[in-house]
């Protein structure tokens, strides 16, 4: 086995072991349009949005948290629906999109502003209905990957219910044509053990 094949599913092993993650059935049965308080989400340990928003606002997290805040002001205005609807029907890059999600989800579980929820929306509803993520084989698609699953988990009781089994199948589909690049080590950096695609690219199938 090479050591990226390795590394994925080493990294793949310790997810499993050390997250909760809940259910698409889970989220469709608890889905009334509210964050559940408490629950395992990744990269939280079972912390409730109490105690999120509570850390949030202690003297050591207030100004990076003040930063992520208008980051994601910013990013509110930058990704408009047309804009998101744009990239996708272009064939533009997607990566950005991605990176936006987790830090758009946890301004919102913060505040509970639905501006943010709106965005993170607008871009789940295009990466659903549009399967081309900038060609599907790299580290555009790959941020995306990551992202939407990551709103998947933190959102998933806030997420239009009718909607939630859409993007499921979007995640499982690109993480099945990630997995497949590796299998097969058909691209460039599936080998490129240095590179930040890969372990980009190996972490979002692994998340």
């Amino acid at each position: 086995m090479k050591i990226g094949h390795f590394l994925y599913f080493f990294n793949s092993v310790l997810l499993m072991l050390a997250l909760s993650v809940p259910s698409f059935a889970t989220c469709l049965d608890n889905n009334n349009g509210r964050l559940v308080s408490q629950r395992e989400r990744i990269y939280f340990s079972g912390r409730s949005v109490e105690e999120i928003r509570a850390l949030s606002s202690t003297d050591a997290l207030s100004e990076p948290v003040g930063y992520l805040v208008d980051r994601t002001d910013s990013q509110v205005k930058r990704f408009s629906e047309k804009r998101i609807k744009n990239i996708f029907s272009t064939g533009g890059r997607v990566g950005g999109l991605g990176k936006a999600l987790p830090e758009l989800a946890l301004v919102y579980m913060i505040s509970g502003d639905l501006r943010y929820l709106r965005t993170i929306l607008d871009i789940m509803n295009a990466a659903a209905d549009n399967t081309n993520w900038s060609g599907n084989n790299d580290i555009d698609a790959a941020n995306l990957l990551f992202g939407a699953s990551v709103v998947l988990d933190w959102l998933c009781e806030a997420l239009p219910p009718q909607r939630i089994p859409e993007y499921a199948r979007a995640i499982d589909l690109h993480a099945e044509m990630l997995s497949t690049i590796i299998e097969q080590d058909s691209m460039w950096w599936v080998d490129s053990y240095l590179q930040n695609h890969n372990y980009t690219n190996h972490m979002a199938l692994a998340v």
